[in-house]
């Protein structure tokens, strides 16, 4: 779901997920990054560590606000292989943006320095994905 702050992105996706009845983990982008990056030097019994794993495997994964966490080459390449992994597993991921997926794409270009990487996150988070403007 993508739209500007306020317009009801969060609230239009707990509405589905409330329907939706399975098992899910919702974290902001902010702190799916933050997990990751303490995923990094957590201990593989430490909760940090247990988060980013359950990323990989719980039945429904929702990022709120994507755009809203600062991109570095490390975590565009982790977000893409916890995309990868969770399309090959066929586990579906909500997430909303407050920016539009070409400005995503742009951010992510001009945070990291890749476009390649950048084009890459953005068509693997629109892959099989509905977009819905808000």
């Amino acid at each position: 779901v993508i739209g500007s702050s306020g317009t009801g992105k969060s609230c239009a996706i707990a509405y589905l997920v409330s329907f939706l009845r399975q098992p899910f983990l919702w974290l902001s982008g902010t702190a799916a990054r933050q997990a990751h990056c303490d995923s990094a030097t957590a201990d593989n019994g430490d909760s940090l560590h247990e988060t980013w794993r359950r990323m990989h495997t719980v039945p429904l994964l929702v990022i709120d606000d994507i755009s809203q966490c600062k991109f570095t080459e490390a975590w565009g390449s982790a977000l893409f292989s916890l995309m990868e992994a969770r399309t090959s597993a066929r586990l579906p991921t909500l997430w909303t943006c407050q920016i539009s997926l070409p400005e995503l794409r742009a951010k992510i270009g001009e945070q990291t320095g890749d476009t390649a990487q950048a084009d890459a996150i953005s068509r693997r988070l629109a892959q099989h994905a509905l977009v819905i403007t808000l």
